[in-house]
């Protein structure tokens, strides 16, 4: 997504209000609609996988690009290299659809698939789908870095958005006076939160309609990225990740009992009847990860019997004595599994 250029509100309701308001027929200007309604798609998507270069790029061509290759095909016959760096691997590959890995060439620690927009838009959700499930499959380490949804044709602006912003009509996860305002020649962007969070929001009509775009990382894209298995599982799950991070009301929350304030009609369109989804509920693809972890314990056996046997550790006393050290990530997959 390009930038739109333009004053930044500089954060906050009240900043915002200060710019000058707008007439209630600019803020009703609806993008032209469609009848495809809302359409969904990912923007942005980026996965560390614990493997060789070698093994990641026959799986992105075999699973994702569906390349029906030869006996005397290699993977490098698809793949070429840039010949340059990228944040701290030493070569970079791009294969057809632009896709890039980057990579470790020579000794094979782990890889990093990114995709964009322009790639992105080659492949269906069902497509990443099955990429992800040949991942879980594959008894591979691996973990989703980044993912971007966005939804397509919303019945609404960023003006109504910025206009709900300034005067107090929304309940947010982020910081209440994150929000900016940018205009430009090309269209306008209303954003929310920090990049620097497992969660942000942009809302721009820079392409003759609004988009919609949740940018995830950390605990969130992980989710997602898992999720993507199964279609209908992944739009509940990102619907229900951007309610819980915002929802727009109908009128100011501030002085009320914030919960009980109705959803502003435009925004409701958007996000239906998607139930609000907290970090530790998972969609359903529980079974998935169970026998991923599962697979990763039988991989580790004969190493614990190493430690076991060759050392003579006791590993029920081991194990006793690291659970108060437990990092967050640790016990949120112990939680995790235990309603599995």
């Amino acid at each position: 997504m390009s930038k739109a250029r333009g004053e930044s509100a500089g954060g906050g309701a009240e900043k915002l209000a200060s710019e000058g308001a707008h007439s209630s027929l600019e803020s009703d200007a609806l993008p032209p609609s469609t009848n495809r309604g809302v359409t969904m798609t990912v923007d942005y998507l980026s996965i560390t996988v614990h493997t060789n270069l070698k093994h990641l790029a026959e799986i992105v061509l075999d699973e994702l690009l569906g390349y029906e290759r030869s006996e005397d095909s290699k993977w490098d016959d698809y793949f070429f290299n840039l010949n340059r760096h990228a944040r701290g691997y030493r070569a970079v590959y791009q294969a057809p659809e632009q896709i890039l890995i980057q990579a470790y060439p020579y000794d094979g620690k782990h890889c990093h698939l990114v995709m964009k927009g322009q790639s992105l838009s080659a492949f269906s959700v069902e497509a990443l789908g099955r990429f992800v499930r040949a991942l879980i499959e594959s008894d591979l380490r691996w973990r989703t870095t980044r993912l971007d949804v966005a939804f397509d044709h919303c019945p609404f602006t960023p003006l109504m958005c910025k206009e709900a912003y300034r005067e107090g009509r929304f309940r947010t996860k982020a910081r209440r006076t994150s929000g900016k305002w940018y205009e430009s020649e090309d269209g306008n962007t209303f954003y929310l939160g920090s990049r620097s969070s497992s969660r942000y929001l942009r809302v721009y009509d820079m392409r003759g309609f609004t988009r919609c775009e949740l940018e995830t990382k950390n605990d969130y894209s992980e989710s997602l990225g898992e999720a993507l298995v199964d279609p209908q599982t992944f739009k509940e799950t990102a619907l229900g990740y951007l309610r819980s991070y915002l929802e727009f009301t109908e009128e100011s929350v501030q002085g009320k009992n914030s919960s009980r304030v109705k959803l502003a009609h435009w925004w409701e369109e958007l996000v239906g009847s998607a139930e609000k989804h907290s970090i530790e509920q998972k969609p359903e693809i529980e079974q998935f990860l169970l026998q991923k972890t599962l697979r990763h314990f039988e991989r580790m056996l004969p190493t614990l019997c190493v430690f076991r046997e060759g050392l003579c550790i006791d590993l029920n006393e081991a194990v006793e004595a690291r659970l108060p050290y437990l990092e967050e990530k640790h016990l949120a997959k112990i939680k995790q599994l235990k309603k599995v």
